[in-house]
């Protein structure tokens, strides 16, 4: 078995009496899916630097196997590795980086994701043409990556919106 280990997101490896990683400083990873782990969901430089508490619950850890199982695993496969710049944050996290305070990245259903070997636009192309293939909630284009959600936290809906991050809806653009 390839037991990995990441950084314990309750104390971030500064104290020698911490219940979640008696002490370690390291927890085991948790593999959510054939590419990607716990650890690239839960990496927060806001929230080691702060101390702050990052552990998920039962519940989140199984809704960010969704995520990566359910959208990550086939955005991948259409266009190579993605890099996981912010996947759950707990309230206090989401409120140091200055997120919604209606994040679906409190529910453990969305990631922010950039193509390792594409631009982030190609993502928001393909989620327009793979039509009822894929399912998502919200997929929003940055200009240097993509927010991804799943469900809509308040009612675990699919609405398929594509989003600019400067506001309105996203369409591709038409070559002549």
């Amino acid at each position: 078995m390839d037991r990995r280990l990441m950084p314990c997101p309750a104390c971030w490896g500064r104290q020698l009496v911490c219940e979640y990683c008696e002490g370690q400083g390291q927890v085991e990873d948790v593999q959510l899916s054939p590419h990607f782990r716990l650890s690239e969901f839960l990496r927060s430089d806001t929230a080691q630097m702060q101390g702050l508490y990052q552990v998920p619950t039962p519940i989140v850890v199984e809704r960010l196997r969704e995520l990566a199982g359910d959208l990550l695993e086939p955005i991948r496969d259409a266009l190579g590795p993605l890099r996981v710049t912010s996947g759950y944050r707990r309230p206090r996290v989401n409120a140091a980086v200055g997120g919604s305070s209606t994040s679906a990245h409190m529910s453990g259903w969305a990631a922010d994701v950039v193509p390792v070997r594409a631009i982030p636009e190609q993502i928001m192309i393909l989620l327009h043409d793979a039509g009822h293939a894929l399912a998502w909630d919200q997929a929003i284009l940055y200009s240097s990556h993509v927010h991804l959600g799943l469900r809509r936290p308040a009612t675990g809906e699919q609405r398929r919106q594509l989003l600019r991050a400067e506001g309105g809806v996203w369409t591709p653009r038409r070559v002549a």
